[in-house]
């Protein structure tokens, strides 16, 4: 939860302590409005006179005392680098920043292994830029106000400072309910440009921005299908990034707890653990009943690999818990997540040495998205039959989302098509443009969570930077030849090897060739089809995604609905109040509306708690 804001001020006679004391005021607007967790806070201010004291940078830290935080500053000589996040090397990000800009500016910033996202105040020139990893899950957002450029990783920040009006993009919302993203990683508010992790911005003496992207993936070194040796060590370097990367995020801590399914990616996140060497550190933990699949696959998976395993049943939050819980995601995400999160209790501020780990987004790997191109996974090449593909297919939802314009529906589908043509202008195959979008739109933004909210120390062993360079170097499609979980698993964890992957698929028919994925999907099918059958006579059996369900149709139910309904609400505007009102009707009747009520939710609170901090004299 920690932040911060960089104001880069026009003025040349701005006044130093009034800029800094302007942004701890915003900082504790903001601070007010959010859970305490438990914790003291402090605010830190500093500032660096620039092009021969014509102009101030000024900026203000918002940080946890006594526990861990990302948040650093580093100073040199040349320059002055604020980091939020890691870089995948010993000390701190920002001194790491500092010498990366050093030695080649902000594209060797942008190329370093991490998590981050950077502001880089350059002393000699007098420019600032702004910068983040690959993936960027942690990149920066910017605002103007009256000449002055304000950088912050929260929209929420923003509209404290007064450098960003209340004003949402309502085709941003849109896709942010159906794709569960914001497309091209868009801010919610119109006033916002919200940076991706590919591009550089710089802010020059004049006060004007430049924004460069940078190639977000580099297909120009990929390997020839027929090179079986390059091929074989490419893949095993991947593989050997991510263990080392995972060794040195987990060397100073004394307990790993991991979240196993009974799915491919938590498994091999597993494996890859094991490969770190932090056997003996591990303890698994399981959502859901004790007769689901996940509780029961994952009991056996954590046997094989001598872990301690474990089942969690948090009590669902109550109203007021469920509100603070949803204004805090809504505040880590800038508005752009799943509230069904917050029907778990309040997170703690870890203060020992315990590490979380995730098997989110393994599927940067395996193509995720092939199968909706039909019982194969061929993909067309022809990203307009892409996105019509997706559309009915994997977003199928927006075809029933209730609209209040039906113009918003042909602009949604606008910046989608968009979306894809840019990925198509990277490369001509069709599976590549789908891996780039789940990587960029997706894994980008589901990655995000566990570093934005990092009250927990967390990491994902798949989200490596220069593992995901290395992986998209082999041939297309990428998803098929990489073979990254059966590499991970083969020589890490073999125990683990012949245990069915969601009740149905083997890790032995991972891999290339149409008849074995054609295979893998029917063993796929028919273990949801059981699955389905189970959890509708057996309770036991559900998932935390049905028990979340269930509280959204009952203990919260008054509490969602005041919220999507109160006066002025941004989510009846855009979706209608006919739409709303039907949507949670059907959901308290047991028509699962859950992903689309969560999203729903978290804007509405992003609202409330834009308006509650909105800086005194209003925005712009």
């Amino acid at each position: 939860m920690e932040t911060f804001i960089v104001r880069a001020s026009s003025a040349e006679d701005a006044d130093v302590e009034q800029r800094e004391g302007e942004l701890a005021a915003a900082l504790g607007r903001v601070r007010s409005r959010l859970p305490s967790l438990d914790l003291e806070w402090r605010c830190n201010t500093g500032s660096v006179r620039l092009a021969e004291q014509r102009r101030i940078v000024s900026w203000a830290t918002l940080v946890p005392e006594g526990v861990p935080n990302s948040l650093t500053v580093a100073r040199s000589e040349a320059v002055t680098a604020i980091v939020m996040g890691e870089v995948f090397a010993r000390g701190s990000a920002a001194h790491h920043v500092a010498q990366a800009f050093e030695a080649g500016g902000a594209p060797a910033v942008a190329g370093l292994d991490g998590c981050f996202g950077a502001v880089v105040i350059e002393l000699r020139t007098g420019q600032v830029w702004a910068a983040s990893d690959l993936l960027g899950r942690l990149a920066l957002r910017l605002a103007r106000q009256r000449g002055d450029w304000f950088i912050s990783p929260h929209d929420v920040c923003l509209v404290a400072a007064g450098a960003a009006s209340i004003e949402f993009d309502p085709v941003a919302l849109v896709s942010s309910a159906v794709v569960e993203n914001s497309l091209g990683a868009r801010s919610l508010l119109k006033d916002i440009i919200a940076l991706e992790g590919n591009d550089i911005c710089r802010i020059d003496t004049s006060g004007e921005l430049q924004r460069t992207p940078l190639p977000k993936l580099d297909f120009s070194a990929r390997l020839d299908a027929k090179d079986q040796q390059g091929i074989r060590r490419l893949r095993e370097e991947a593989v050997d990034r991510c263990v080392d990367t995972a060794k040195h995020l987990l060397e100073d801590r004394s307990s790993v707890r991991v979240s196993l399914t009974a799915g491919l990616d938590s498994r091999a996140a597993l494996a890859i653990l094991l490969g770190a060497g932090a056997r003996s550190r591990l303890h698994t933990v399981t959502h859901g009943g004790d007769r689901s699949l996940d509780f029961r696959t994952a009991q056996q998976v954590a046997r094989l690999g001598g872990v301690e395993h474990s089942r969690l049943i948090p009590s669902p939050a109550k109203a007021d818990a469920f509100i603070d819980h949803g204004r805090l995601r809504a505040f880590v995400m800038n508005g752009d997540t799943d509230a069904k999160r917050a029907a778990r209790p309040l997170p703690r501020w870890t203060r020992g040495t315990t590490t979380g780990v995730e098997g989110t987004a393994g599927e940067v790997y395996r193509g995720y998205y092939y199968q909706y191109f039909g019982f194969t996974g061929t993909i067309t090449n022809d990203p307009r039959r892409i996105a019509q593909l997706m559309l009915s297919r994997r977003f199928r939802r927006f075809k029933g989302v209730p609209l209040a314009s039906e113009s918003l529906r042909s602009s949604f589908t606008q910046r989608l098509r968009g979306v894809f043509d840019e990925y198509a202008s990277l490369s001509p195959y069709g599976a590549d443009v789908v891996d780039l979008f789940y990587i960029f739109e997706r894994c980008a933004h589901w990655g995000a969570r566990a570093f934005r909210g990092s009250w927990a120390h967390t990491i994902n062993p798949f989200l490596v930077p220069n593992a995901l360079r290395m992986a998209y170097r082999l041939p297309p499609p990428v998803g098929r030849t990489s073979a990254f979980h059966a590499i991970a698993i083969r020589r890490y964890f073999p125990e683990a090897y012949w245990v069915p992957i969601n009740g149905g698929s083997l890790l032995a028919l991972e891999g290339p060739g149409k008849l074995r994925y054609a295979t893998r999907q029917s063993l796929v099918g028919f273990g949801y089809l059981k699955e389905r059958l189970r959890r509708r006579f057996d309770r036991a059996a559900q998932t935390a995604d049905h028990r979340s369900a269930d509280v959204f149709a009952d203990e919260l139910y008054d509490t969602i609905r005041a919220q999507l309904t109160a006066e002025g609400s941004i989510v009846e505007s855009v979706f209608s109040k006919s739409g709303v009102a039907s949507v949670l009707q059907e959901h308290r009747t047991r028509k699962n509306h859950l992903a689309l009520l969560g999203y729903w939710v978290t804007q509405a609170l992003f609202q409330g708690l834009l308006r509650e901090v909105q800086a005194p004299n209003g925005a712009r």
